[in-house]
């Protein structure tokens, strides 16, 4: 039997390892990587699949404010980013309007929120103090950000979480990358190539067998990899399944731990259409209309939809997520774009039959069935703090977790968080 042996292996070549991967080997460290999936990215992955006329992103799509470490790679590599911009509108009750997304009675909600003491989660938070029917609204759209925006269950997110997150979000700070996260994480992979970084894709871990002198990795194709360290940085939905990777000994308190945070689900609806015909829907008769549509919010079956505006693209792009996510784990693509048209036919006011005749292209992406990440991103819970500091405390300098999930910041559940985490496993490891 080969061992292949390095100083440090990485599992995982999403945005936290492979970023670990790049600053390892700068600090002369030698490392391999072990990805399960055939690329580098994870849940940050562009394809642009047949028919479509320009890429697409599966999966994170935006830099949800000016984070720095995102904004100084993105640099770095040399690529530019594009500033999210456009109107927001509302389809509710049928009802079509304009204006920024608000919640009513907002500075009520944010004013209950920091006289709270001890954190409880925002489904009891909402019940202690929102209970009154006037607060119907109040709680239906607090309820419907948190699941879409998320992607969390009210029963489990934590409300000092939360509360940290609406302080300190930037909603008018949102960047897309100009062709996609792929070619930031391609950029990252070149970088670790020339510091001979070796990856092996394809490659599921099964096994760590460790003690204080060695670490031993296998595979499901039966390789064995030996090094002095392990950063593992797979996502959490799949280390919450039971077994994914078998720890010899056995860490049960990390792992008692990782089942405390929450981890939510996400379906992207991914349409590009013959042409942007929302452009020209003119409800109100300004002569604007649509034309500079960006986001779309409703109370259709997929609430949430938004164009690439201000790119001169026809693809529109649905998202949901949280608990009503979970229940298109089964469904078909068919099953998921009959649903989609019919969203979109409601928003819109056309018939299903004519949505359909305007659709070119279509991809829908699943989160929860992908069998190498079991959901989206995670989010907060009441628990989640007190998980995190055993988590990323390494097993006797030898065993390290990074990833999103292990983020202790508002930006949690981001690309940002990923790369955050990374580099505080790399500063751990300088000795």
């Amino acid at each position: 039997m080969t061992i292949n042996k390095t100083r440090v292996v990485v599992i995982g070549a999403g945005a936290a390892g492979i970023l670990c991967a790049k600053k390892l080997s700068e600090n002369g460290f030698s490392v391999t990587v072990l990805e399960a999936k055939a690329f580098v990215g994870g849940r940050a992955h562009t394809i642009q699949p047949e028919g479509f006329s320009y890429p697409i992103e599966t999966g994170a799509e935006f830099i949800h404010g000016d984070l720095p470490i995102t904004k100084s790679l993105v640099k770095e590599a040399g690529l530019s980013l594009i500033k999210v911009e456009g109107q927001s509108w509302h389809r509710h009750n049928g009802q079509l309007s304009t204006s920024q997304y608000f919640i009513k009675e907002w500075d009520l909600l944010m004013e209950k929120l920091q006289a709270l003491k001890h954190d409880i989660s925002i489904g009891e938070f909402l019940e202690k103090e929102f209970s009154d029917s006037r607060f119907d609204a109040l709680r239906r759209s607090v309820i419907a950000f948190v699941e879409g925006y998320d992607a969390a269950s009210v029963s489990r997110a934590s409300a000092f979480a939360l509360r940290e997150e609406w302080l300190n979000e930037d909603f008018d700070a949102q960047y897309r990358i100009e062709g996609g996260y792929s070619k930031l994480m391609n950029y990252l992979k070149m970088e670790c190539e020339k510091n001979s970084v070796s990856f092996s894709f394809s490659e599921e871990v099964k096994e760590i067998q460790w003690d204080k002198n060695q670490v031993l990795v296998r595979t499901k194709s039966d390789k064995v990899y030996e090094s002095e360290k392990v950063i593992i940085t797979i996502p959490i939905g799949v280390l919450q399944a039971k077994d994914t990777i078998v720890f010899k000994p056995e860490i049960k308190d990390r792992f008692e731990a990782i089942q405390k945070l929450g981890y939510g689900s996400v379906v992207k609806f991914l349409i590009e259409f013959k042409e942007k015909f929302w452009e020209s829907n003119d409800p109100f008769n300004d002569g604007v209309g649509l034309k500079k549509l960006g986001f779309f919010f409703s109370d259709a079956s997929i609430p949430t939809w938004w164009t690439q505006y201000p790119v001169n693209s026809a693809l529109f792009t649905g998202w949901l997520a949280g608990p009503k996510a979970e229940e298109y784990k089964f469904k078909s693509q068919e099953e998921g774009l009959a649903e989609a048209v019919k969203a979109l036919a409601y928003i819109f006011g056309y018939t299903e039959e004519v949505i359909r005749s305007k659709i070119k292209a279509w991809k829908i992406v699943n989160w929860t069935e992908d069998i190498y990440s079991k959901g989206a991103y995670t989010y907060a819970t009441v628990e989640a703090p007190q998980a995190r500091k055993q988590l990323i405390k390494p097993v006797n300098d030898i065993i390290y977790f990074a990833g999103e999930g292990l983020f202790e910041g508002p930006e949690g559940g981001t690309v940002e968080a990923a790369f955050g985490s990374g580099l505080k496993v790399v500063n751990e490891l300088k000795a």
